[in-house]
């Protein structure tokens, strides 16, 4: 054991550590046969002071750090001598690889996320093999198949029982909030891959998701808007706990029940004019240095106004503790400033380079804050001509996330308009933008259709003071999937065409210069067995023109 007893001998250390940490890539930290924390669930560091190595980790839920006396490189792994606690406890830790498990750490599941991936799968067939009669495991896999755009997160079986294939794909308790909601993305594209490639006495019947209890919410509400008749196979849910190897059946909803439910989680933003007399003399003033481009939005889970341009937020007011304080400057580039008399001035020369540099002819189209937010960009242009995207919708009403809901590393735009009836109402339309590809936009979109529609039912629209002065559809909303034509996931039309025909889902193709201004090229009907019509075949769009 190498001991540390001066700043030269804790620099060596913190180099051969960091080193050790670089090429292992996945790590785990363990004491005694338990592990303190695992990579990638908490970050590790090392720093160095007054010549002493300080070994710091921390995760979501705890961080401790400890003094490093000594350390020894040996056998793939580092062992640390240390001190820790008040008491300057003597004692060793052992930092190894991810190749070690956590059961040779003491636990039961490895440490590493693709180690635990696959002990996971070895579970997950073992609790189909031991409850379920007659099943018999023909393939175990946790590596992506690019061939058809599953990714290697999820856990892939394929079993027989009765002579009928069932698909089974699984994801633990670990594993990230999109990567669990994006199971079911997956989930189609796999189904819909396997069965178009076999004849009918070789094709799946079923696909069965796999979730952790108590994250299965927004999996089985999208299931009851799905329709995979044409693919050949039915959906299931069931919950498993890894740890006691227990599957349960989920009963999914019905489209009434969860039509009728209660939107859960809505956060509904305040009206235009109590947001203007709460922003007071400051938002007058701010939004009167570029009236054309300076967006105004109130954040209703943090009870913040944000101030943006063409998608870029440079300044936040508080409503909140702190009421009416304003911090401006773009997110990234260092603290933001309170805004007082005195700096109103760096404020507005801030809004002019934002300007300059945010402009469909900026000089410079690799800077930052032109390649930034660039859905937050396509929003702003829409929301201010929706005309561009479909004449036939009411431009007097276009609303960004109303209602909005708390999501997780949710990241596409959404947007609220009406469409013109033959009657004299308007039919509700969401409308979900995206840049880039992005294989969750047709399910996020489904996501954002459902709280609408629940909200319609409700009658919450007009209780809330939205769409004043016009007349609701009593129909169900258009559903309205929006990107550069060449920038839909080549799995877009496969999960797509599984939206219920209760949903009337339309691809719209925009053009890939779409920052001088939007322009369609292409309209298609989604969902299961729909029709490829051409862009005239929208109802009322050509007599808009």
């Amino acid at each position: 054991m190498k001991k540390i007893e001066a700043e030269e001998d804790a620099s060596r250390a913190k180099y051969e550590i960091e080193i050790y940490l670089l090429r292992a890539g996945d790590w785990v930290l363990y004491h005694a046969g338990r592990v303190l924390a695992r990579s990638p669930l908490a970050e590790i560091e090392t720093t160095v002071s007054r010549g002493r190595l300080i070994l710091a980790w921390w995760d979501d839920d705890r961080s401790e750090s400890v003094r490093v006396t000594g350390w020894k490189h040996d056998s793939g792994k580092i062992a640390l001598r240390v001190t820790r606690g008040l008491g300057g406890e003597t004692t060793t830790l052992t930092l190894g690889h991810g190749g070690i498990t956590d059961e040779a750490a003491g636990d039961r599941a490895p440490a590493a996320l693709p180690e635990r991936r696959r002990w996971y799968a070895q579970r997950l067939a073992g609790a189909f093999r031991e409850q379920v009669p007659g099943i018999t495991i023909r393939r175990i896999t946790t590596g992506a198949d690019r061939q058809h755009g599953v990714p290697g997160r999820y856990a892939r079986l394929v079993l027989s029982r009765c002579g009928e294939t069932i698909l089974v794909l699984g994801a633990g308790e670990v594993e990230s909030t999109a990567t669990i909601d994006g199971m079911l993305t997956a989930g189609l594209i796999w189904l819909g891959e396997y069965n178009l490639r076999r004849r009918p006495g070789q094709r799946a019947g079923r696909l069965r998701l796999c979730l952790p209890p108590g994250r299965l919410l927004t999996t089985i509400e999208r299931m009851a808007l799905l329709d995979t008749a044409h693919y050949g196979g039915s959906l299931e849910c069931y919950g498993f706990d890894e740890a006691s190897c227990a599957l349960t059946p989920i009963r999914p909803f019905t489209q009434t029940e969860l039509l009728s439910a209660h939107p859960r989680e809505i956060v509904w933003p305040l009206s235009p004019p109590e947001l203007a007399r709460l922003g007071g003399d400051w938002m007058r003033r701010i939004v009167a240095l570029a009236p054309e481009v300076i967006e105004v939005a109130h954040r209703a889970g943090r009870d913040e106004i944000s101030y943006s341009i063409h998608g870029i937020e440079f300044a936040r007011q508080s409503l909140g503790d702190g009421r009416g304080e304003i911090r401006f400057g773009i997110a990234g580039e260092g603290d933001r400033t309170i805004l007082d008399e005195i700096r109103f001035l760096k404020l507005s020369r801030l809004v002019g380079e934002l300007i300059r540099r945010r402009h469909a002819r900026a000089d410079d189209h690799r800077h930052a804050w032109f390649r930034l937010r660039t859905e937050g960009w396509l929003e702003s242009l829409l929301r201010r001509d929706i005309h561009a995207l479909d004449p036939a919708l009411d431009q007097r009403f276009v609303y960004s996330q109303v209602p909005a809901w708390q999501a997780e590393e949710r990241s596409v735009i959404d947007l609220l308009s009406l469409r013109r009836e033959s009657d004299g109402s308007g039919r509700l339309v969401v409308i979900e933008v995206k840049a880039a590809e992005d294989i969750q936009l047709p399910l996020q979109g489904l996501d954002y259709w459902l709280r609408v529609e629940q909200a319609r039912a409700r009658g919450e629209f007009a209780h809330r003071g939205l769409f004043a002065g016009a007349r609701i559809s009593a129909r169900s909303p258009l559903l309205y999937l929006v990107a550069p034509r060449l920038r839909f996931h080549r799995s877009f039309t496969t999960v797509a065409d599984c939206l219920h025909p209760e949903v009337e889902a339309w691809r719209f193709g925009i053009n890939a210069d779409w920052r001088g201004g939007v322009r369609v090229h292409e309209i298609e009907r989604l969902g299961a067995g729909a029709s490829r019509p051409t862009p005239s075949r929208l109802p009322g769009r050509d007599e808009e023109r």
